[in-house]
């Protein structure tokens, strides 16, 4: 098995180090948060994971890290992947 981290691992565990009060937190703050979320949704989507399929995966690795399904935080995590998900490659 390869030791390197999937995206998925890297957001577990970014997920897991956050505070629990981190929903609260000004949009800004989860910046780094968001590209994890965002690299999730590129390996899964490389595979032809459907977005519905991501989005579960997501949040099942936010419950996992014993995130609250319905704080604001997955709420806002299942955003980031629609849009990085039907994010249009930009061509010059």
């Amino acid at each position: 098995m390869s030791t390197e981290h999937s995206a998925t691992d890297t957001l577990r565990e970014a997920l897991s180090e956050l505070d629990p009060l981190a929903h609260y937190a000004k949009p800004n703050t989860l910046g780094t948060l968001q590209q994890k979320v965002c690299a999730v949704v590129d390996e899964l989507k490389a595979t032809g994971m459907s977005p519905e399929h991501i989005m579960l995966v997501v949040k099942g690795i936010a419950s996992e890290s014993r995130v609250d399904p319905s704080s604001p935080l997955v709420e806002q995590m299942v955003k980031w992947c629609i849009e990085q998900y039907f994010k249009e490659s930009k061509v010059d």
